[in-house]
C-alpha cells in the first residue's frame, strides 16, 4: 500500500518545523553561554511564545531574565516552568536565587523559600552539582555544619568542578605558607577550595575567605568562631561597620576595613597567620591596602617590610608538582549554567602561565641559562595548549630576544 502524499508532505512539515525550533533553541542557548543576555532573551522569548508548555526554555528565559534584573519576570517564569514540570531542578535554582535575601534586594526574598527550592532541586537532578553550591554557602549562614560538609562533597561527587580547575585549586592550596589566611574573588577560585579540603583532606590548615562574603558580619563571625581567625574589632564594631569614605573620595567596604585590620595585627605580632590573596584578585584590590607585598605565583602574600622582587623559591616549589598538561582541557563542566564562569573561568589559567614566566625572567636576569629555558617552555606549552589559547606570545617573543643576561 502506498503512502498518501499529502502525508509526505504534512511530515516533511512537521519535521522541519521540529528542525526549526531546536535550531531556535540552539542559537538562544549558544547565545546565552556566550553571555550575550539582551540577544539570548530575544529567542527564548519567542520560542516560549510558540511553546508556552516548554519547561526547558521556560527555565532559560527564567535564568535570562534574573540576570538582566528583571527579577520579578524571572519568578513568573520559573514558576510558569515549574507548572509544567514540578521537578525541573533548573526552574527551583532560579527561584532560589532570587529569592536569597544574601543575593539581592527583591522584595519577594525568603530565606527558607530559597533554601526549599535548592534541597528539591538537589532531589529533582541529584547529579547535578549546581543546587550544592548555594547550599554550602547557606548551610554556613544557617550553622548547618552537617549540610555544609555534604554540599562540598556533592560538588565533587557531581563532578560538577572540571579537571583542570581542580589542578589549579590543588596548586594554589599546596603553594600556601602554613596556616595561610586564603582570600578569594569569586566562586571558582572559592567552592573547588572549600570541596578539596573537605573530600581530599587538602591543606585542612589554610583559612578560606572570600572577600565579597566577608562584607556580612554573621560570614565574619563564621571565620571567628569557627575558623579560628581574630577579628580586629569586637562584635558590637563589627554590627557598626559599614561602607565609608576612604582618602580621596575611594569607597571602603566593612570587607577592605576587616582586612586591613588582618594586615595590621599580622605586621604588629597580633596574628600569626600569614595574610594570602589569591591570583584572581586584581592588583588594583590589592594596592588598596598599602601595605607591602609579595608575589609568589599562586597567591601574593603580606610581607613586615618592603620586598622588591617575587619569591623565586615559593614560585618554583608550587611549580615544580604540576605540568602544563594538568591544565588542558575544559575549565567548566557541561553542567554548569553559569554563563558568566562558562566564558571566564579559563581566564584563571593566566596565573600558572605568568608565574611560569616570572621565574623565566628571573632566570634570565641571574644568567640561569638551564631555568630559563625550562620554565620558558613550561609557559609557551600551557599558552599554546590551554582551553583559553595563547595570550603570552608576546611576551614570549620579547624574552627570548632579550635572552639570559650575561653574569
Amino acid at each position: 500500500m502506498k503512502t498518501p502524499v499529502s502525508f509526505l508532505i504534512l511530515s516533511l512539515l512537521t519535521l522541519l518545523a521540529c528542525r526549526g525550533q531546536r535550531a531556535d533553541f540552539a542559537e538562544g542557548l549558544s547565545l546565552y553561554r556566550q553571555n550575550e543576555l539582551d540577544d539570548a532573551r530575544s529567542v527564548f522569548e519567542n520560542l516560549a511564545e510558540e511553546e508556552p508548555s516548554n519547561a526547558q526554555v521556560l527555565a532559560y528565559l527564567a535564568e535570562t531574565y534574573r540576570r538582566t534584573g528583571e527579577t520579578e519576570r524571572a519568578v513568573g517564569t520559573a514558576r510558569a516552568a515549574l507548572a509544567v514540570d514540578p521537578c525541573n531542578a533548573f526552574a527551583h535554582c532560579v527561584l532560589a536565587e532570587a529569592m536569597d535575601p544574601l543575593l539581592g534586594r527583591w522584595p519577594g526574598t525568603n530565606a527558607d523559600t530559597s533554601w526549599a527550592h535548592l534541597l528539591k532541586a538537589a532531589e529533582c537532578d541529584p547529579k547535578n552539582g549546581t543546587p550544592w553550591l548555594m547550599i554550602w554557602g547557606q548551610s554556613i549562614h544557617r550553622g548547618q555544619g552537617e549540610m555544609r560538609a555534604k554540599a562540598t562533597r556533592k560538588m565533587i561527587e557531581t563532578g560538577f568542578f572540571a579537571e583542570a580547575l581542580l589542578s589549579y585549586t590543588r596548586w594554589v592550596l599546596r603553594s600556601l605558607p602554613p596556616e595561610a589566611i586564603l582570600l578569594t574573588n569569586g566562586d571558582m577560585d572559592t567552592y573547588p577550595v572549600a570541596a578539596l579540603q573537605e573530600v581530599e583532606g587538602l591543606r585542612s590548615d589554610v583559612v578560606l575567605v572570600n572577600r565579597g562574603t566577608l562584607n556580612e558580619p554573621w560570614y565574619a563571625r563564621y571565620i571567628r568562631d569557627a575558623k579560628g581567625v581574630p577579628l580586629p574589632v569586637t562584635d558590637t564594631e563589627l554590627e557598626r561597620l559599614g561602607v565609608r569614605q576612604g582618602a580621596g573620595g575611594l569607597v571602603v567596604s566593612v570587607a577592605e576595613q576587616i582586612i586591613a585590620g588582618w594586615i595590621k595585627m599580622f605586621q604588629d605580632g597580633r596574628l600569626a597567620r600569614p595574610v594570602t590573596f589569591a591570583s584572581t584578585i586584581s592588583e588594583t584590590y590589592m594596592d588598596r591596602f598599602k601595605k607591602p607585598l609579595q608575589f609568589c605565583g599562586a597567591y601574593t602574600v603580606v610581607r613586615t617590610e618592603e620586598v622588591d622582587r617575587p619569591d623565586v623559591e615559593a614560585i618554583k616549589a608550587g611549580l615544580s608538582h604540576v605540568t602544563p598538561e594538568d591544565f588542558f582541557g575544559p575549565w567548566v563542566s557541561d553542567q554548569d549554567r553559569s554563563p558568566v564562569r562558562g566564558m571566564g573561568t579559563k581566564n584563571i589559567v593566566r596565573n600558572v602561565t605568568h608565574s611560569a614566566l616570572t621565574l623565566a625572567e628571573q632566570a634570565a636576569a641571574r644568567g640561569d641559562a638551564k631555568s630559563f629555558a625550562r620554565w620558558l617552555a613550561f609557559a609557551r606549552t600551557l599558552d599554546d595548549g590551554s582551553d583559553l589559547g595563547p595570550v603570552y606570545a608576546d611576551r614570549m617573543r620579547q624574552l627570548e630576544a632579550k635572552g639570559v643576561l650575561p653574569r
